[in-house]
Order: structure tokens, then sequence, then C-alpha cells
């Protein structure tokens, strides 16, 4: 598996063939443990893999707010649009 930065993020990359399948898959930085596992239990899929790591999961995969409780709460990259 390669590792580079693109953009600002550090990416995963394994690439099994160039006419394969590609996964994209966000992962929290410093999760390369949970990568090996995952990629180990995938070993018979045959497809590509690019992980790219993201500052906080909540706010990075989530494009609202959502307040319930401490549990059940993502903070959302909240976008305001303005005329």
């Amino acid at each position: 598996m390669k590792t580079t930065e693109i953009g600002s993020r550090t990416c995963h990359i394994k690439i099994n063939g160039a006419d394969l399948p590609t996964i994209y898959w966000g992962e929290t930085k410093n999760s390369s443990e949970t990568i090996e596992k995952v990629l180990a239990l995938c070993g018979d899929v045959n497809c590509n893999y690019i992980i790219y790591e993201v500052e906080d999961w909540n706010a990075d995969f989530s494009s609202w707010e959502f307040k319930l409780n401490k549990k059940m709460s993502f903070s959302g990259n909240v976008i305001k649009l303005t005329e």
C-alpha cells in the first residue's frame, strides 16, 4: 500500500489492477491499524482502494448540524448560503 498526500489529505492507495473497480473510503486520522484489518478481511475482493484521512468524522461526513444528545449529534460542515 502506498501512502501519499493529495491536496491536504493523507491517502493510502492500494491498486490491485487498473481495470478493477475502486472503493473510496474515508477514515479518521491515525487509523492505520483499522485500515490494515479491513483490507486483510477483504483480501479476496478484487478491487482497488483509496482511503483518505479526515480530521473530524462528524464534521467531514455530515453536511448539517444535528444535536439530540451527547451520543447522537454531529457538528456538520454547515454551508451558509447568502444572497
